[in-house]
């Protein structure tokens, strides 16, 4: 492995992430108030030294370029871990946040997650909640991506890391993919500011959340999330909202189908099809819950957040620690499902789900097969080889254990800290919170939460955003050494 390959794909990424650091200091120090001039000022100066450090360390390994897939894995695994740490520097300076809360807020931004260490976001910086935002925005197409549009000249460098983060194509060439996909990316991120413009939020506001509604990350500028907009009356705000998420959580692919018109190629896209059925039997389980526990007022609310679940986004109207245990596992299971691969969503992903079923039923027909016949399994378009199948259920099995094993851990820690009132599906929640990346919470991980709780979520959802990379990597560089030897 080439550290110094390595070294240089990290630092061109880092300088992409540090540059619009810089942009967001420089923005908000020309715009802000007195209020929240001063923490510009600290933002700004903060966001110099990084951008001043990345530039450095690229132009001193920018001729080493990656070209083994096991170093765009460790470029991948490792600006994972130190973004959030520039992240931290700027909340830590600027914002006074503990390094342990800034990380965690860094992470759970990066990520797409959610979860907030802030507790009063209605009189926090605006520089601080535009940072927050663009974090979300950034990590959900990722910094890759950016990179290749907007700085070109790092192309080279940071074009293997694509493989690894992204790995589909909108275009012929990487290059022209990376434009396509920022273009498409920033229409529908300025269309969501539109509609939620338009349904009674500031422009302020409105920025923010087509940001983080995009990236179905979630991070919002209230306390309670969603919750002001629904008790304000504004009930566009939501619908707008609802619109935002679904987008996000759609396939590229077929996000620029529906741009380009291509509405037949859209409606039958494979995980299209199956979001929509998904959706609509999550929809009578959360009905059904409804009219049963004698409640059928709560549906949309209800409703909003299985919607808010199954895209991972996070945007919450209400507290889900008093909910029904049955709504909860509803929203469990579409916390696991999450939505499409190529998207901005977390979770398993509808596609891995779709080939897990039809692997299980391509198995149960395989004695019926003559001995001899060639069959061509499919998912939509997709040629689905028996690896394939493979790698899926190896993937399944890699989260459920993580959710599990988590799971547990927190509840360890909450017994110990005799810290009472969650129920185990409520720790099953915020396990997939952190795990899947959504943001969803009963309250069980706060500002006030032992360190140890932070941690695990940290980790948590790190290896659920990287899904798993330096397992894989860890695994595959131990096969390598067995055959060597």
């Amino acid at each position: 492995m080439n550290l110094k390959a390595v070294a240089g794909g990290v630092s061109a990424l880092l300088l992409m992430f540090s540059l619009m650091a810089l942009v967001n200091g420089l923005t908000f120090l020309v715009f802000s108030g007195e209020a929240g001039r001063w923490v510009s000022v600290k933002f700004t100066l903060v966001s110099v030294f990084l951008f001043t450090l990345s530039l450095s360390s690229y132009i001193v390994s920018r001729k080493f370029i990656v070209t083994e897939l096991d170093e765009a894995f460790m470029v991948v695994i490792l600006f994972w871990l130190l973004a959030p740490l520039f992240s931290a520097v700027l909340y830590t300076v600027s914002f006074n946040m503990s390094p342990i809360d800034g990380y965690f807020e860094s992470m759970s931004g990066l990520t797409g997650t959610g979860l907030t260490m802030i507790s009063s976001l209605e009189t926090a910086p605006p520089v601080v909640l535009m940072w927050r935002s663009l974090t979300q925005w950034l990590g959900g197409l990722g910094v890759v991506v950016f990179g290749g549009a907007l700085l070109p000249f790092i192309y080279r460098v940071i074009k293997s890391a694509y493989i690894v983060e992204r790995g589909s194509k909108l275009a012929p060439t990487l290059i022209s993919s990376m434009r396509r996909l920022f273009t498409l990316y920033l229409a529908y991120t300025l269309l969501g500011v539109a509609l939620l413009y338009v349904s009674g939020m500031s422009f302020f506001e409105a920025v923010n959340h087509a940001m983080t509604g995009m990236a179905t990350a979630g991070m919002t500028t209230r306390d309670g999330s969603m919750t002001y907009w629904y008790e304000s009356g504004k009930h566009g705000v939501l619908a707008a909202t609802v619109i935002i998420m679904i987008l996000g959580a759609t396939n590229f692919t077929d996000l620029y189908n529906l741009s380009r018109g291509r509405i037949r190629a859209f409606l039958s896209s494979v995980e299209v099809k199956s979001f929509i059925a998904i959706l609509a039997l999550l929809t009578i389980a959360v009905a059904t819950v409804s009219i049963t526990s004698g409640s059928p007022d709560r549906f949309w609310i209800r409703l909003y957040n299985l919607i808010s679940a199954l895209t991972t986004t996070g945007f919450q109207v209400g507290d889900l620690k008093g909910e029904p245990e049955a709504y909860k596992a509803t929203l469990l299971i579409a916390m696991a499902i999450g939505g499409a691969t190529f998207s901005t969503a977390a979770g398993i992903k509808i596609k891995r789900i779709v080939i897990a079923v039809k692997g299980i039923l391509w198995e149960l027909e395989r004695p019926l097969i003559p001995r001899g016949a060639v069959i061509t399994r499919r998912v939509g378009d997709l040629e689905v080889k028996h690896e394939d199948i493979t790698a899926v259920y190896a993937f399944i099995l890699i989260h459920l254990i993580m959710v599990i094993t988590l799971s547990i851990a927190f509840k360890i820690t909450l017994d110990y800290y005799n810290i009472e009132g969650f129920s185990y599906a409520d720790t099953l929640i915020d396990t997939l919170t952190v795990s899947s990346d959504i943001g969803l919470t009963v309250g069980m991980i706060n500002q006030n939460s032992p360190a140890i709780i932070k941690i695990l979520a940290i980790i948590a959802m790190y290896l659920g955003r990287i899904e798993y990379l330096p397992l894989y990597l860890a695994v595959s560089t131990y096969y390598r050494k067995r055959i060597a030897l």
